[in-house]
């Protein structure tokens, strides 16, 4: 998981901050926190982590639900 997450922060930031710096789009400086990360709120970072978060526990449930037997296995062997 901590590999996706860093994949998934490191794949979106230079487009993000691209797009903000290139006036693509904007965050309101009144609806975000102070907290900016090259040109982007630390909010967006935090959706990055938490939309790769429940993503990720949301693939183990459909895994877990539909692929018992694989999802058993994969218990079994730890």
């Amino acid at each position: 998981m901590l590999a996706l997450i860093g994949l998934s922060v490191l794949y979106t930031t230079p487009w993000d901050n691209y797009l903000v710096a290139t006036r693509v789009w904007y965050y309101d400086p009144a609806l975000v926190l102070n907290a900016i990360i090259g040109y982007v709120p630390i909010e967006e970072y935090t959706f990055f982590i938490l939309q790769t978060i429940l993503t990720g526990l949301f693939t183990l449930w459909l895994w877990q639900r539909f692929y018992p037997a694989d999802w058993n296995r994969q218990k079994d062997t730890h």
